[in-house]
């Protein structure tokens, strides 16, 4: 990775909680910015556009970080793969939704361990990357190189699904997530994998985030898919249901609480997630 897409910017007003995660992850080879005004902080990304990851408080004086992540979000059009991440001590459903609306990759409560906070920085890091090399936004083209790294991470994730001798363990569902969210823009393989239909935005950010959490050996409920989709709630109903006669998803009530259904992928549904995760390792191989 680039060092320049291990530039995290911190913000919080508590000059204390700057000073220690500031510590923290220079110490695990970020580098850091910080910021406690943050009505300086869209002045600070202006100037400092090798900035990957911002790492934001939610109460803060004058705007909270929900207000802020949206300027952010409106001013910095030009850079989709700027990854935004919540570290809050007051977590509350309703600040998470608004957070989640605003494509925050994470949205963590204070206290925070040190260990969790590198984790978090470096999958934030990484996506940024990933996505601001083959991001066509960014008007950047990737080097040869950048196309190999890419293509190794994919051999990776596909290799440690089927077992193979040359899966890394250490790899887990979070590069995994990385590399989802960066071949979704991979039309062209994606067609050829399924074939018998044109899957919407929504459907295939679902059937990825289902990816994602298999992967990491979680589940989620319908309610909790929504929010992965980026449409309407009762549009992403209509698409679960599109996916269920599809075949590749399926529902099953929780019996811990009559009132939610879980969703999880069929086992057709993983097996051409498998496939596509393939094809993109090969494609950009050869690349």
């Amino acid at each position: 990775m680039a060092a320049a897409a291990r530039r995290i910017l911190i913000i919080d007003d508590d000059r204390r909680v700057l000073q220690v995660f500031e510590r923290v992850l220079e110490r695990a080879g970020f580098d850091c910015v910080t910021a406690s005004d943050p009505a300086k902080v869209l002045e600070l990304l202006h100037t400092e556009p090798d900035i990957g990851v911002v790492l934001t408080d939610l109460q803060m004086p004058g705007i909270d970080g929900v207000q802020l992540m949206r300027q952010i979000r409106e001013r910095f059009v030009s850079r989709p793969w700027l990854q935004l991440v919540v570290v809050t001590g007051n977590a509350t459903l309703e600040s998470a939704i608004d957070s989640l609306r605003l494509e925050a990759t994470e949205y963590l409560q204070k206290p925070l361990a040190a260990a969790d906070l590198v984790q978090v920085a470096t999958r934030a890091t990484t996506r940024a990357e990933t996505l601001r090399l083959l991001n066509p936004k960014t008007g950047a083209a990737a080097s040869v190189g950048d196309l190999k790294a890419v293509a190794s991470l994919a051999g990776q994730i596909a290799g440690e699904m089927h077992g193979s001798e040359g899966a890394v363990p250490a790899l887990g569902a979070a590069n995994a997530e990385q590399l989802l969210r960066l071949i979704w823009q991979i039309q062209a393989v994606r067609r050829e994998v399924f074939p018998e239909d044109r899957l919407p935005t929504a459907s295939w950010e679902m059937l990825s985030e289902l990816m994602s959490l298999e992967l990491a050996g979680r589940r989620t409920s319908v309610g909790g898919l929504c929010l992965a989709a980026s449409c309407p709630v009762t549009t992403a109903l209509r698409r679960i249901e599109e996916l269920v006669e599809m075949g590749l998803i399926a529902k099953e009530q929780d019996p811990a609480d009559a009132r939610r259904q879980h969703v999880r992928l069929t086992a057709s549904g993983r097996t051409k997630m498998e496939q596509f995760l393939t094809r993109v390792a090969n494609e950009l191989g050869s690349a």
